[in-house]
């Protein structure tokens, strides 16, 4: 089964990348529904302690999106998910999923100040999950951070001149269908345009507690992972506090942006104190070399940190079963590089190639040295 449906999405996304010449492939239905999608086709390869070291075909992504009026100004809006890189089963999943009230602020002649979101929703920590998509993000794999994760609730975002604001209060955890405790995520985020070249944010965010039986997980995501219980059996409630400074400098062939920020982690475990710090920083700059009728050509690289003095899950590019599970594989420092090239014959298509090198230490004194990642892919979206 889970072959077939890896088989069929990639000849489904093959036969959409037929139509992706025009500049909007998008599907309007009667003026009132848009469909659309987007995906990306890959081959990767990792070290021996990596996560793909069978060099794997892939089909990174498989997205459709569902966008519909229903009138004053009010929309819903879908994701589902095909296929994608993080999942560990072949099912179809429900990415994003809401109602969009948008400029609620007209009723007192303030165009764009306040649009409200009710369903289930992109956590607005960051602005990594903006361009995290195949199509959108420069280089193939993620951040060291890689914040993002969906989630279900209430955000209320807008804009003022040049200043823009998201928060959001959600369930904190991954199951779709319940919250195991009252204790809400909160998350918000405040960026500020100082003049065209220049622009800053702020995120800052509590998962609120979570239930290491039920809850399990955070459904905020972070080093390709998630936020998970660190205390005995007998812990009932564990919870992070983050925050998350970053600046972006621009100008007309590229960008390079710089973030840090921390997590702090507890819980109410009886038999031992496991609060502990995390601290984490990155970098990024892209350049485009060629740019023209026939294409974009561009260069990438980032790297990143986290240090863990007292040892923290962090799967990264390793095997997400031996480093995120494994009481005994937890990683007190990484440190990724990645570099990589893309060519975009179009606004729909892109192709790239990149190489990443990364290590690390567990706290037993071990080292992460064998999980080096190259891949190269084809992004696309309709």
């Amino acid at each position: 089964m889970k072959s077939l449906r890896v088989v069929s999405t990639f000849l489904i996304l093959l036969l959409s990348a037929t139509f992706v010449a025009a500049e909007d492939t998008s599907l309007s239905i009667g003026g009132k529904i848009l469909i659309s999608g987007e995906g990306g086709l890959s081959f990767f390869h990792a070290g021996k302690e990596g996560d793909f070291k069978h060099n794997e075909f892939l089909v990174d992504e498989g997205k459709l999106f569902v966008e519909a009026s229903l009138g004053a100004q009010t929309y819903f809006y879908s994701e589902t998910n095909f296929l994608t890189r993080e999942a560990s089963d072949d099912h179809v999943e429900i990415g994003e999923l809401y109602i969009d009230f948008e400029n609620l602020s007209r009723f007192w002649n303030s165009e764009g100040v306040l649009n409200v979101r009710v369903g289930r929703m992109d956590i607005p920590f960051g602005e990594e999950y903006l361009t995290r998509d195949a199509i959108d993000n420069p280089l193939i794999s993620h951040s060291i951070t890689d914040f993002w994760g969906v989630d279900e609730g209430v955000e209320v975002y807008g804009a003022s001149r040049d200043l823009h604001y998201a928060f959001a209060i959600q369930n904190g955890g991954i199951p779709k269908l319940h919250d195991f405790t009252s204790d809400k995520s909160v998350c918000g985020r405040v960026t500020y345009d100082v003049v065209q070249w220049l622009h800053l944010g702020f995120s800052a965010m509590r998962t609120g507690a979570l239930d290491p039986t039920h809850d399990v997980l955070s459904a905020l995501w972070f080093g390709n992972g998630f936020v998970r219980s660190l205390g005995s059996p007998a812990t009932t409630n564990f919870r992070a506090n983050l925050y998350l400074a970053e600046g972006e400098f621009n100008w007309n062939s590229g960008h390079f942006t710089a973030g840090g920020g921390q997590l702090h982690y507890s819980d109410n475990d009886p038999n031992s104190n496991n609060d502990q710090t995390v601290s984490y920083y990155q970098f990024e700059a892209m350049e485009r070399f060629i740019e023209g009728p026939r294409g974009k050509l561009y260069g990438a690289a980032r790297f990143g940190k986290i240090n863990s003095p007292d040892g923290f899950p962090i799967a990264e590019h390793g095997d997400f079963g031996h480093f995120f599970f494994s009481p005994n594989a937890l990683t007190t420092d990484i440190w990724r590089f990645t570099a990589g090239l893309g060519y975009r014959p179009n606004a729909n298509i892109l192709l790239k190639a990149e190489y990443t090198a990364e290590r690390g230490t567990l706290f037993n004194g071990a080292k992460r040295n064998h999980e080096d990642f190259w891949g190269a892919e084809v992004a696309l979206k309709f």
